[in-house]
């Protein structure tokens, strides 16, 4: 890891760097209980962060980064990887004194198990407990056959071929949100007679699994997919159930979906809403300024009397 420090910054009290960092490596574990789990969940980083002393980053670097999804009580057992990440964050900190401009970003890259391609674009305000966010995510052509670790211990059946993509747009506010997920299934097979007889259950789930791939795949394109419009708050989702079976209709008889990112979420009104904020608190700065202006005219004129007093 690599550092460089803002020196003049740091005699004034405020910690200002540039980081860098090579092939970090970060778990999450999906155990039996919270003691065998590793969520990521424990505690609130927002409040231990401000408690800081002043903090910004005004650039932090990854460069060939993994992060893991691991469960080792299944069987079998489980570790999905994300690497060969590189990314790019900027502007994160913990005061609005060190920074003019409070949103955040992230920008990055990275493969999913060696294969699909991983994109990121995310914009937030760190300083809010609920912080309003702009999200843009996709992750293209995972093979389906190695994720067959994770579709064997989690759904008990295992794909034969095909690949997996997924898009997102996110944007949010006071914990409320709207955008959609969009996942798109191309070339799949998923059942094996001859493998698979002697599981019956997992039998039926693949062959449950087949038939909806048949009446929902678009033939001309080999492609299972849909758009699902989610909205709501994080503690209460909300799905557009009928909006979605349409759209997986529409994919399959009348218009295959884009394997894209569609740009129909409103990723402007994070920027705008923050350039309205610096303006209201650049105004309340100047009120105050105004106000203890005034209060320091009134204490010399108290001041000035007082002596006035005296000397006669």
């Amino acid at each position: 890891m690599d550092f460089a420090i803002e020196w003049h910054s740091l005699f004034k009290g405020a910690f200002v760097a540039t980081i860098k960092t090579f092939n970090p490596k970060i778990n999450f574990v999906d155990g039996p209980s919270e003691e065998q789990s590793q969520t990521g969940e424990e505690g609130n980083w927002q409040e231990t962060v401000k408690s800081l002393f002043p903090l910004q980053i005004n650039t932090l670097t990854v460069n060939n980064g993994e992060v893991h999804f691991q469960n080792f009580t299944t069987t079998p057992k489980v570790d999905i990887a994300i690497n060969q990440i590189h990314l790019v964050a900027r502007n994160f900190t913990n005061t609005q004194k060190l920074s003019g401009n409070e949103i955040a970003s992230i920008r990055g890259e990275a493969k999913m198990l060696d294969k699909g391609q991983v994109n990121l674009n995310l914009e937030l305000n760190p300083l809010e407990t609920q912080p309003p966010f702009n999200l843009d995510f996709s992750l293209k052509e995972v093979p389906l056959v190695e994720l067959n670790d994770f579709l064997r211990a989690y759904a008990d059946i295992d794909a034969e071929k095909g690949t997996f993509s997924l898009f997102t747009e996110m944007t949010g506010e006071n914990n409320q949100f709207k955008g959609y997920i969009k996942p798109l299934f191309m070339d799949v097979k998923i059942l094996d007679v001859k493998e698979d007889k002697a599981k019956p259950l997992s039998l039926l789930k693949e062959a449950g699994i087949g038939l909806v791939s048949m009446i929902f795949k678009n033939y001309s394109v080999d492609q299972v997919a849909t758009k699902i419009p989610v909205s709501g708050s994080f503690d209460d989702p909300k799905v557009n159930i009928w909006r979605t079976i349409m759209n997986a209709l529409r994919n399959a008889f009348i218009e295959a979906i884009n394997p894209e990112l569609d740009g129909t979420v409103d990723m402007g009104k994070l920027v705008e809403n923050e350039k309205n904020l610096r303006k209201q608190r650049k105004e309340e700065r100047r009120k105050e300024r105004i106000e203890r202006r005034e209060e320091k005219r009134e204490e010399r004129q108290a001041r000035r009397e007082e002596r006035k007093e005296e000397n006669n």
